[in-house]
């Protein structure tokens, strides 16, 4: 199979998957969460627990996991999938409501920091690239779990 047909195959599969998200308010009546829908197959739930690794079951994965689908759905199969690309947060509350939603997320930063050479960066700053690297992560793990699905 060439690239040309994988890509077509997986950005179908995407868009298929894309259709199993549901989102529900949560314990705030202003919050909504995304979930998986009951009907959901089940190579889609499996490609959500390997996306997820050690943050099952997060809210942020979730949003992360769907976003990543969802750009790869977006996709014109004659695209470089590797080019698929999801953006920080920018509004500071977003990105200190992600950092607090689990502690390992601290490691994120430290490796944002590390890997991108930061000397005494501001919070949001660091927060921001923290969570790119986590977006980068779940898309690079959906994207093989779809190719994987695909080939």
């Amino acid at each position: 199979m060439n690239s040309f047909d994988l890509n077509e195959k997986i950005i179908q599969k995407a868009q298929n998957f894309s259709e199993y998200f549901s989102s529900i308010k949560k314990h705030d009546p202003d919050k909504e969460i995304l979930i998986l829908k009951d009907e959901a197959p089940e190579e889609l739930k499996d490609l959500v627990r390997q996306a997820h690794a050690d943050f099952l079951p997060d809210d942020f994965r979730y949003e992360f996991i769907h976003a990543a689908i969802q750009a790869i759905s977006d996709c014109q199969a004659d695209q470089d999938l590797d080019e698929v690309f999801l953006e920080a947060d920018i509004y500071s509350h977003s990105l200190i409501e992600w950092l607090g939603s689990n502690l390992k997320r601290i490691c994120y930063c430290d490796e944002a920091q590390a890997e991108f050479g930061l000397e005494n960066p501001d919070v949001i700053t660091l927060i921001t690239n923290g969570q790119q690297m986590e977006k980068d992560e779940v898309l690079a793990l959906v994207r093989e779990s779809m190719i994987s699905l695909c080939s």
